[in-house]
């Protein structure tokens, strides 16, 4: 997970683009630690918090369709699957985590 608060890396990675059919999105595989306090329900089924690394580095994330799974994410760690996006919000573009699946280690 080091990797993505690298110099560079997530412009790198924008450098991919655009993803679509001839050039898919990039899924990701790590341990991810979930820092304490971030966890909300977004609507009826979908999870947001925010993960982040040692050196005080976060960005947030999603995992849409995971409320019921929220007992695992209440650790603090998991081995996740996910993409890298842009969330558009009110003006801003902030990278997030967009997370596919995951257990917790």
């Amino acid at each position: 997970m080091a990797e993505l608060f690298a110099p560079g890396f997530l412009e790198a990675y924008e450098r991919l683009e655009p993803f679509g059919q001839g050039n898919p999105q990039p899924v990701f595989a790590a341990d991810i630690r979930i820092l304490p306090g971030s966890m909300a329900r977004v609507g009826q089924a979908s999870l947001r918090f925010a993960v982040g690394d040692n050196n005080g580095n976060r960005l947030p994330a999603i995992a849409f369709n995971a409320a019921e799974q929220e007992k695992k994410l209440g650790h603090n760690s998991i081995r996740a699957a996910f993409r890298l996006e842009r969330n558009h919000f009110r003006g801003r573009a902030d990278w997030q985590l967009v997370v596919e699946d995951f257990f917790a280690v």
